[in-house]
């Protein structure tokens, strides 16, 4: 009986097996990686349009006269 080339084709099917395990694994870290970039992208994206909203000047609302000075009241609520 021949053991060796039944245990040659054995240690192939498993070497096979283990390398499509292992294609498998690298191609979901590619996407995890891909999905991970596009994410950060969109935050990134997203906090550069809040910046710009929270940067843009506020209109004032109504003039209010201080002691001494002209101090206008904004929108926000703030006196300056």
């Amino acid at each position: 009986m021949c053991l060796r080339p039944l245990q040659a084709l054995e240690a192939k099917r498993g070497e096979r097996a283990w390398r499509e395990k292992a294609e498998a694994a690298a191609q979901s870290v590619e996407r995890q990686q891909e999905d991970t970039e596009d994410i950060t992208a969109d935050m990134l994206r997203q906090y550069k349009v809040s910046e710009k909203s929270a940067a843009a000047p506020v209109a004032p609302v109504a003039p209010v006269k201080g002691p001494g000075r002209a101090t206008e009241l904004w929108i926000s609520g703030m006196v300056v």
